[in-house]
């Protein structure tokens, strides 16, 4: 199984038996910090409303997609922020942002 594949853990006869999900539960989405399912789905988790199990596994793999979503969110904001400032030096003009500071 993948990594970013959900698992369901059951239990026959004392026997645990672990098998591949068609996707997470909103319980699981809610407990990892996602804000809506239709967010969960832009990104590419697979997302089964018809489940209502929490298995602390898929949580964790939920927070550290979640945890990867926000490290290139920031990267980029700090990429931006960088182009903007170095375009304002080799141009030699103050930026809208710069003006409203000094005001």
């Amino acid at each position: 199984m993948s990594t970013n594949y959900p698992i369901i853990k059951r239990r026959i006869r004392g026997i645990e038996l672990v098998r591949s999900a068609r996707g997470f539960s909103k319980a699981e989405l809610k407990e990892a910090g996602f804000s809506s399912i239709s967010f969960a789905r832009k990104k590419g988790i697979l997302v089964d409303e018809l489940r209502k199990t929490t298995v602390p596994e898929n949580v964790e793999k939920l927070k550290s997609i979640a945890n990867e979503f926000s490290n290139t969110r920031n990267k980029s904001n700090l990429t931006k922020e960088k182009d903007q400032k170095i375009s304002t030096v080799v141009n030699n003009k103050p930026n809208e942002a710069t003006i409203k500071e000094n005001d």
